[in-house]
């Protein structure tokens, strides 16, 4: 229901998920990248609303590691 708080739970899940583990002798860091589009402002049909989303993912893997952008540059308001 919320564009800000997909946003809040986006940069959530890539804080969580960028923490150090250690593989063999080295530290390792998990780094993801998402897309967030919002149903119906972005898109109504399913189908629509996933493309939506990855344009968003292409865009977040451009602007760096561990990101993540809105659909079309659209943030909310």
């Amino acid at each position: 229901d919320n564009p800000l708080e997909a946003g809040r739970i986006a940069e959530y899940i890539i804080q969580a998920i960028h923490q150090p583990f250690q593989q063999d002798f080295e530290i390792d860091f998990i780094h993801i990248s998402a897309g967030i589009a919002v149903y119906p402002q972005d898109e109504k049909d399913p189908a629509l609303l996933i493309q939506c989303a990855r344009m968003g993912l292409l865009e977040a893997r451009q602007n760096g590691k561990s990101e993540y952008q809105y659909s079309q540059d659209k943030m909310p308001v």
